[in-house]
């Protein structure tokens, strides 16, 4: 079962932002199928990891286009990043610690992130000439 999966509505027509959605996606399915399969703590911290990667790189990559186009929106959506990136540190936090990361806070995390394309990434790509 699919936390999200990767749809055309996600789709900003930018190839390298378009890989990181979809893979930042994938990443998060697998770490919900060991969540809710009961993997220990170990693995759920290397998928925890493994969607930490991607997502810094992703936000590299946007960051850089902001600073190139002198985006008008780039502190907001840099803001919009960094309190991703806490939700992220967030959960592999408490998972170190023992707590039982459970369905919900990727449940947020999705929406969060589905919510950030909408309102950020696609506004990005529309500035760039894409979308």
């Amino acid at each position: 079962m699919a936390v999200s999966s990767w749809s055309n509505r996600y789709r900003t027509g930018i190839a390298e932002i378009d890989a990181h959605h979809e893979e930042l996606l994938n990443r998060m399915d697998a770490l919900y199928t060991a969540i809710i399969g009961s993997y220990d703590n170990k693995a759920v911290d290397g998928l925890i990891a493994n969607v930490i990667d991607i997502t810094i790189d992703h936000f590299a990559s946007e960051e850089k286009d902001m600073n190139r186009l002198a985006y008008a929106q780039a502190v907001e959506h840099s803001a919009s990043h960094q309190e991703f990136r806490g939700k992220l540190l967030a959960l592999r936090a408490d998972n170190r610690v023992g707590k039982k990361v459970g369905t919900e806070a990727l449940e947020v995390i999705n929406t969060y992130l589905t919510n950030h394309i909408k309102a950020f990434d696609l506004p990005l790509a529309k500035a760039q000439g894409a979308a």
